[in-house]
């Protein structure tokens, strides 16, 4: 496990670690994080 030092106190303390139980929502979660969607309505369309 990684340990995680606080740098005000010295506290030695672990991280805590998640077991994925879904892959695939997982996996595409990874691909779209960097997506970004912008939407316009169309009165600024037009002007």
């Amino acid at each position: 496990m990684a340990m995680r030092v606080k740098p005000d106190t010295g506290e030695v303390g672990l991280k805590q670690r998640y077991r994925v139980t879904n892959w695939s929502e997982y996996d595409r979660a990874l691909v779209n994080r960097g997506n970004l969607t912008i939407w316009f309505d169309d009165a600024s369309i037009r002007d």
